[in-house]
């Protein structure tokens, strides 16, 4: 039922934006596949692709373009899809583990690539934790290397 919720949510929240930056959940992360969907029939597709220390990003536009990563999550075919830079992009879903609702930081899985792809010169406009309500912690630890969200969709 959150997952369903956090795609209707997002679809409206995403309703203007040419490209979505989304993500393929895989292990505890809300699984907004139902969303990807919608996004990749209208062509706005856009999935990270984990390129050696940092994230790729392309646009999918059909999901047979798509292939496993070795860790379990769906990510573009770089041979089959379009890559895109992160200033073309107005929206950025980014998953966690937790999320702190008062400081907007969250808690990935300690690698920091998304940290490092938003810290980049290429500002976005809207950056959205997109996670569970039970994944809500205050005083979640954060370095100076963490890159806060600009909101929290947590269902």
């Amino acid at each position: 039922q959150a997952s369903k919720l956090a795609c209707k949510q997002l679809s409206a929240i995403c309703q203007n934006s040419r490209f979505v930056l989304s993500f393929a959940s895989f292990d505890s992360e809300i699984n907004i596949w139902l969303f990807n969907e919608q996004l990749c029939t209208e062509e706005r597709l856009v999935l990270p692709l984990l390129s050696k220390n940092k994230l790729e990003l392309f646009l999918v536009s059909n999901l047979n373009q798509l292939i496993p990563h070795h860790w379990g999550m769906l990510e573009p075919n770089p041979l089959k899809c379009l890559r895109l830079n992160l200033s073309e992009i107005e929206y950025a879903l980014i998953p966690g583990l937790g999320f702190d609702p008062t400081a907007h930081y969250r808690l990935g899985y300690g690698k920091g690539y998304y940290d490092r792809l938003l810290d980049s010169p290429s500002a976005l406009t809207q950056t959205w934790g997109v996670g569970f309500l039970e994944q809500a912690m205050k005083g979640l630890p954060y370095s100076k290397e963490d890159i806060p969200m600009n909101h929290l969709l947590l269902t």
